[in-house]
C-alpha cells in the first residue's frame, strides 16, 4: 500500500510542476509580445528601481538630515533604475532561455 500511496504522491507532484511550468509560459508568454524593452522598463525600472530608489531615499533621509537631499535623491533616482535595467536585462535572457527549453532557471516574474 505504501508503494500505492508513494506513486499517488509523486503523480500529484509531477502534475502540480506541469501546471506551475504552464502558468508560467502562459505569463512568459504575455510579456514576450509586449517586448524586452517594455518589460525591462516597466517591472525593473519603474517598480523596482524608482520604488527601492523612493523608499531608501525617504528611509535614509528620516535618519538624517535634510540637508543636502536634493543631491541624495538624484543619486538613488540614478543607481536604482540602473541596477534595475541591469537586473531586467539578465532576467529577460535567463526566462527566454527558460521559455526555449535551453535551461532551467527560475527568475521573478511580475505580474
Amino acid at each position: 500500500m505504501s508503494n500505492k500511496t508513494d506513486q499517488k504522491s509523486k503523480t500529484l507532484k509531477i502534475n502540480k510542476d506541469l501546471k506551475r511550468i504552464q502558468a508560467w509560459r502562459q505569463i512568459w508568454s504575455q510579456f514576450r509580445e509586449k517586448g524586452e524593452l517594455h518589460y525591462i522598463l516597466k517591472n525593473w525600472v519603474f517598480y523596482y528601481g524608482i520604488t527601492m530608489a523612493l523608499v531608501l531615499f525617504i528611509y535614509e533621509q528620516s535618519k538624517n538630515s535634510w540637508e543636502h537631499w536634493g543631491f541624495n535623491l538624484i543619486v538613488a533616482l540614478i543607481i536604482f533604475p540602473t541596477a534595475g535595467f541591469i537586473a531586467g536585462r539578465i532576467t529577460w535572457k535567463a526566462n527566454e532561455k527558460r521559455f526555449m527549453g535551453k535551461k532551467q532557471i527560475y527568475f521573478f516574474v511580475f505580474s
